[in-house]
């Protein structure tokens, strides 16, 4: 009886081993539909806001273009400067950091493993979450949930993020413009002195000339007894 069993156990395990592809892949395959049925079960909110972007004139420039199309292509620029702005890192960090994003376990990869992504992880076809530091994979979470585009045909950004929490949802976009809204406002506060700066021997020089105009006026009232 003993023997009977070690055989049946051994056959049972060349069996196995003989389809052991097979095996896997129907692992991997139970494991991806449980997946699946778990992302499509756990509701997502999504929030949208949108930021105007106002046409940037240059700020010392002496002479106005009239080209058309060079206006429109440096607006263009403009915009798309804009978008890529909103996508910093430094800006998404303030905002992560602001609203202490660190501690959600929704935004830690590694808090958030699943049955298929261990699969994957232990053959190798992808990268373990505790393989990049935590600050990384925070901002990682983010940038998947994170969507900044321009509005076609006009000069609106539109700011949208995905989460699991809707008063959440509804922060994160807020919050990215108003770090980009006070970015901007400090630029130029920056801009503003620096224009001062550059004006200032211009002013002086339209002051000497304004004196001197006005010393000339006066000489020739008096040579022509034009005086009061």
């Amino acid at each position: 009886g003993n023997q009977d069993v070690d055989i049946d156990l051994a056959q049972l395990v060349r069996g196995v081993w003989a389809r052991r592809l097979k095996v896997v892949a129907i692992t991997l395959l139970g494991a991806g539909v449980a997946f699946t049925g778990a992302k499509m079960i756990s509701p997502k909110y999504r929030s949208a806001t949108r930021i105007l972007i106002e046409p940037r004139a240059p700020a010392f420039a002496t002479a106005q273009t009239t080209d058309a199309n060079a206006t429109q292509l440096l607006d263009e620029l403009n915009i798309s400067s804009q978008v890529q702005l909103l996508q910093s890192a430094d800006l998404i960090k303030q905002v992560i950091s602001s609203q202490k994003l660190y501690d959600l376990p929704e935004f830690d990869a590694a808090a958030n493993s699943s049955a298929l992504g261990d699969i994957l992880v232990a053959l190798h076809l992808k990268k373990s979450p505790l393989a990049s530091p935590p600050e990384e994979r925070v901002i990682d979470a983010f940038v998947e949930r994170l969507q900044v585009y321009q509005v076609p045909g006009s000069r609106v950004i539109g700011i949208t993020f995905t989460s699991k929490d809707p008063a959440l949802a509804a922060t994160i976009p807020n919050a990215m413009a108003a770090a980009y809204l006070a970015k901007q406002s400090g630029a130029k506060l920056d801009s503003n002195s620096e224009a001062t700066r550059w004006l200032e021997p211009e002013i002086e020089t339209l002051r000497t000339k304004v004196s001197d105009a006005e010393q000339k006026v006066a000489e020739y009232r008096a040579a022509h007894g034009l005086l009061r």
